[in-house]
């Protein structure tokens, strides 16, 4: 069925977004047939990633209809993916922040509205045709209350982030070594993940729990208390081995549901023990459960604000959402540190490419770091005579052009006088000042490498000049196209070697 069956599904995404390339439609039905084969015959994956894939794929399809490129075009794309996300969960908020947070980096107003309305789209008609029923009844019920009982759990809840984060790096790792050992085993591909539903067959038949279909029907009997918890712990750790079977074998599904099944089996393990030991000042189990599948998620993801508002969508409480936020920021932090990326960004890694880190690194890096202070500069009087020699020994192709006291006058290029050299009698007789650009686009050194950039994109030039930011005219250096782009080689090559040795 194509590379395309046999994926995660976001990541391709993130790949198409990054070089403006189509999604393949046949990724609508070939997504669909994949992801329904894995999970229905017991993968133990998520429905929620290849849903993504396919409304990200809708989307490509109908900018493509319209002709739409660029940011657009990544909004449409976006819109798509956040409304088949919010459908799945029933959590409008949920696939908006994602699509923003994932594909985005940011929320944006431009993107953040299109996308709200689709994912608000998306859910009604998801409720209305499939009619609205709770994946987790313990949460909706009312029978049970999960919430932070003192703040003395707060410190309770800060180790528990760090052995989330711990469990979130394990899993990424188990995710990776599947998939590079069946890599090298040598069977045709289409064997690969019949040999991978085997071994999970093995697992299965004395864990039922671990099947894809079985995710949330096991999470809901841990919140409501069915199982002891030494088989709890074993749920979690078990459920970390039978994802990176499925998908390191070649099957196809999403890694959401998954990461929300191993957070709230570790999270409970950890609270029963927390519970036992100061039952007076800590909320039972179920409370950590809950937080522990928000802390999971945000770290293995890297979405820390999706999931926590996700947890507050299925619980429809605000009393846990401080532990919450804290576990969630905290496990994201040390995944990130670790991994140098999440489980969507490290398959991009591997092949070279760093999901929005052009914008990145030229937003981050100020004009300051990079521009000459040692440049060559002319007077309105210099003749052009004096300018071609200038020229001709120098690697420098515009001068500034700065009066007696050194305030910047006007700038003068090749382009400029390039017509002018070829007429006789001129170089003695033409000086810069006739020449020059008096109307001279300038940046200080704490504008963004971005901003320069767009300024040079929009003139069409080559050099800008630096000024200080408390507008004075004095010329501080310059700053040339080449110097921001080879400013901008030398971060991703060290990220490259930073990649290749995490």
């Amino acid at each position: 069925l194509g590379k395309e069956g046999a994926s995660h599904g976001v990541p391709d995404v993130m790949e198409a977004m990054q070089f403006g390339k189509p999604l393949p439609k046949r990724i609508i039905l070939v997504r669909a047939l994949t992801s329904a084969l894995t999970i229905g015959s017991g993968g133990s994956t998520g429905r929620e990633g290849p849903i993504a894939h396919i409304g990200a794929t809708i989307g490509s399809a109908v900018s493509g209809l319209f002709k739409k490129k660029g940011e657009l075009a990544k909004t449409i794309i976006s819109c798509g993916a956040a409304g088949g996300i919010a459908a799945t969960f029933n959590a409008p908020i949920t696939g908006a922040l994602f699509a923003l947070e994932i594909f985005h980096g940011d929320v944006a107003v431009r993107h953040f509205t299109p996308i709200v309305i689709s994912s608000v789209i998306a859910t009604v008609i998801s409720n209305s045709l499939l009619r609205e029923v709770a994946d987790f009844p313990a949460l909706s019920s009312g029978a049970f209350t999960f919430h932070l009982k003192s703040a003395y759990e707060i410190p309770l809840y800060l180790v528990m982030a760090l052995l989330i984060g711990a469990a979130g790096v394990l899993f990424m790792y188990l995710l990776e070594g599947f998939e590079t050992a069946f890599e090298k085993v040598r069977m045709p591909g289409y064997l690969k993940p019949m040999l991978g539903g085997l071994l999970l067959a093995c697992l299965a038949l004395y864990f039922p729990q671990l099947h894809g279909f079985s995710n949330y029907t096991t999470i809901n009997a841990v919140l409501e208390g069915q199982y002891l918890w030494y088989l709890i712990a074993l749920f979690g750790l078990l459920k970390m081995v039978s994802t990176s079977l499925t998908l390191g074998s070649g099957g196809t599904g999403g890694v959401f549901a998954p990461c929300l099944f191993i957070g709230a089996m570790l999270g409970d393990t950890y609270g029963y023990f927390a519970h036992r030991l100061f039952p007076q000042a800590t909320a039972t189990s179920g409370s950590y459960a809950l937080v522990g599948m928000g802390a999971l998620m945000a770290g293995v993801t890297g979405a820390p604000l999706t999931s926590v508002v996700l947890i507050f969508e299925l619980t429809g409480k605000y009393s846990i959402v401080l532990p919450l936020m804290i576990t969630c920021a905290v496990s994201t932090i040390l995944v990130q540190t670790l991994m140098k990326g999440s489980v969507f960004t490290r398959p991009l890694i591997k092949k070279g490419i760093f999901y929005g880190e052009k914008r990145n690194v030229l937003r981050r890096m100020r004009v300051g770091e990079i521009y000459r202070p040692d440049f060559l500069s002319v007077n309105p009087g210099t003749k052009l005579r004096e300018l071609m020699t200038l020229l001709q020994n120098s690697k420098q192709y515009a001068f500034p052009v700065v009066d007696g006291e050194g305030r910047l006058a006007g700038i003068v290029s090749i382009q400029d006088f390039q017509a002018a050299v070829f007429e006789e009698g001129v170089l003695d007789a033409v000086v810069v000042g006739d020449l020059m650009t008096s109307e001279v686009v300038t940046v200080t050194p704490d504008e963004s490498l971005e901003q320069a950039l767009l300024k040079i994109g929009d003139e069409n030039i080559e050099y800008l000049p630096v000024l200080p930011a408390d507008g004075s005219r004095k010329v501080l250096g310059l700053v040339s196209r080449r110097d921001i782009l080879s400013c901008y080689n030398r971060e991703v090559k060290a990220m490259i070697e930073t990649a290749a040795h995490a």
